[in-house]
């Protein structure tokens, strides 16, 4: 009698289960719908980003529980060591040809601060940030290159981000997914369309920098309790870098969840989340940062901070590209919802922990930025997405294994690369707005220029360009860009009619 109590315990335990299951489906589902909705009447329209936002973040939801109770990840094994050296191969030469452009643009905007060490001539600039790390780096690599700093540096900024494409890869690959699905995240992530800022613009070393070292952590901590207090150097690092680094053991903690590996870190990651918690409250009450935690909180803020970056992330075209291939991207985007919807009614096995760890990535990353994380019209802004950028590559990957085993791997694999070759069109097109600006920064030099203009510069001459497109031209450091190009000399003649 007892025994079949217990068997009719299981069977209605488990017919709530699948009752549990079926809703969280059919709840999925709907919210795949409902944005679907409401993203093809803000692409053709150009209106309700809002709505959009809404119903992706309950899309998002529901699909997380929806995938989430259907497995879990299983333990697989470490890749081949042979195929990371043609992957890293791939990925410099898909990098050399996207960013090819870039390598002559120059320095533009900020980067005429970073180059002079915030100093103008002797004298020191006022600067709210505390970055030593790379302003020293790059004020030397600057003194010894001379008039190739800007290849020199552009080189150093590609050559930094093709080491993070192959370290996502290395993360991808020993999470659990295959070479090709790894290979694939770490594609996406090198060429998305969102890295024209941080790559072409030398002052998005910064981001550079910050990645590469919270990619080297989540390694050296994986290995256990001897490279988790390895880590401690890059930790560091990040910290002399960038703001947003105090983040870096709390992606520790979403990656290493459920895998049996916090346990063994606990001691020094305990130090590193009280040192980073020391140094925030250094910055916040004493070096004045805006971007070390949000300044308030509240319901809106919270949703930007959930939204923002997944909506960014997404979407990540000009108001422009958006306009122009509106039908286009309606296909895709269907196409990203059916699958979505497919891993809802299948087995998924790689999917549910990855895409948690890949959408609490995305979030963990982007809460220092707070309020200035905002991507503007013209991709404004996209630097903030750099790290963030990273959950997207997990979630791209783990999805597009798991879609190979209903799909085919040569349809999945076939559309992947599809997915690939656009965007590295787009991206391409984004880079070129770099160089316009370049031509741009040339031309206003050359109104400054004293062996051109004896007589000084023309008076619309000091109405100085912004920005052409997203890139920034003179937006700041255009005393330190007469300076550098001209001399002290050419700068106090016409500083007292600068702006």
């Amino acid at each position: 009698m007892g025994s079949r109590a217990v068997i009719a315990d299981g069977q209605a335990a488990g017919a709530a289960s699948a009752g549990i299951r079926a809703s969280l489906q059919v709840a999925a589902s709907a919210a795949t719908i409902w944005l679907a909705v409401q993203a093809g009447w803000f692409l053709a329209t150009g209106h309700g980003r809002h709505r959009v936002e809404s119903a992706g973040l309950l899309f998002g939801a529901t699909w997380l529980l929806a995938i989430s109770n259907r497995t879990r990840l299983p333990v697989t094994p470490e890749p081949s060591n042979r195929s990371t050296p043609a992957v890293a191969v791939l990925l410099c030469a898909v990098i050399a040809i996207v960013f090819a452009a870039a390598v002559r643009a120059g320095l533009l905007s900020d980067d005429y601060s970073l180059v002079s060490g915030f100093a103008i001539c002797g004298r020191p600039v006022p600067w709210e940030f505390f970055r030593p790390i790379p302003v020293f780096l790059w004020h030397a690599i600057a003194d010894a290159a001379g008039p190739r700093t800007g290849i020199v540096l552009h080189l150093a900024s590609l050559g930094i981000h093709a080491v993070n494409a192959a370290l996502v890869y290395r993360l991808l690959a020993h999470a659990g997914c295959t070479t090709t699905w790894a290979a694939g995240g770490a594609v996406l992530f090198a060429i998305w369309p969102l890295t024209a800022e941080p790559v072409v613009w030398i002052s998005g070393i910064y981001d550079l920098i910050v990645t590469l070292a919270a990619l080297a952590y989540i390694a050296l901590a994986a290995t256990g309790t001897r490279g988790a207090w390895r880590a401690t150097i890059p930790l560091i690092i990040a910290l002399g870098s960038k703001e947003l680094a105090v983040v870096l053991p709390l992606l520790w903690i979403v990656w290493g969840a459920g895998t049996g590996r916090l346990r063994r870190t606990a001691v020094p990651i305990g130090v590193h989340i009280a040192l980073c918690g020391g140094y925030a409250l250094w910055r916040v009450t004493l070096g004045g940062s805006s971007e070390v935690l949000p300044s308030e909180i509240g319901g809106l803020v919270v949703k930007n901070l959930i939204v923002r970056p997944f909506a960014a992330l997404v979407l990540p075209f000009t108001a422009g590209q958006l306009a122009a291939w509106s039908a286009g991207l309606l296909v895709v985007y269907a196409l990203v919802l059916t699958s979505a919807v497919l891993l809802v009614w299948t087995r998924p096995s790689a999917t549910p922990a990855l895409a948690w760890r890949g959408a609490l990535w995305i979030l963990v990353a982007s809460i220092p930025a707070g309020q200035l994380l905002f991507v503007g019209p013209e991709l404004e802004g996209s630097r903030y997405l750099y790290l963030p950028s990273v959950g997207l590559a997990v979630i791209a990957a783990a999805a597009a294994q798991d879609l190979s085993a209903i799909a085919g791997r040569r349809t999945v694999l076939a559309a992947l690369v599809a997915i690939a070759l656009s965007s590295a069109l787009v991206l391409r097109a984004n880079v070129s707005a770099w160089s316009s600006a370049a031509r741009e920064r040339d031309r206003v030099l050359a109104s400054f220029d004293p062996a051109r203009s004896p007589g000084g510069a023309p008076p619309d001459a000091f109405d100085l360009p912004d920005r052409v497109g997203g890139a920034y031209v003179f937006r700041n450091g255009f005393p330190e860009a007469i300076a550098w190009h001209f001399g002290c000399d050419a700068l106090a003649r016409i500083e007292p009619r600068l702006p």
